[in-house]
């Protein structure tokens, strides 16, 4: 399914924008299944003829783990606290 789904989307493509290579976004199990596409499958579906990535979702939340990560332990959520901005129960809620 997912290698028809690029077929489509090849096909669309092709139709709407000669020339131009397809991109497809996807989620991490797609996304796998199509990397395995692509290497399966070089000479029509290889990594210089289409182009699949990550979609929005993972790319918006990377850069959030990566602040999650440099604010633990930084003593951040005392500040918070300690500033009436926020209660114990509310930080403990959301995980941070």
């Amino acid at each position: 399914m997912i290698k028809h789904g690029m077929d489509v989307i090849k096909a669309i493509t092709r139709f709407l924008n000669p020339g131009q290579i397809p991109v497809m976004g996807c989620d991490c199990p797609i996304f796998a299944k199509a990397k395995f596409i692509q290497w399966t499958w070089p000479d029509t579906h290889g990594e210089n003829k289409f182009v699949v990535m990550f979609g929005s979702m993972h790319l918006e939340m990377a850069p959030w783990n990566v602040v999650g990560d440099s604010l633990e332990g930084s003593g951040w959520t005392t500040a918070l606290i300690d500033a009436g901005i926020a209660t114990a129960g509310n930080l403990l809620q959301t995980g941070f």
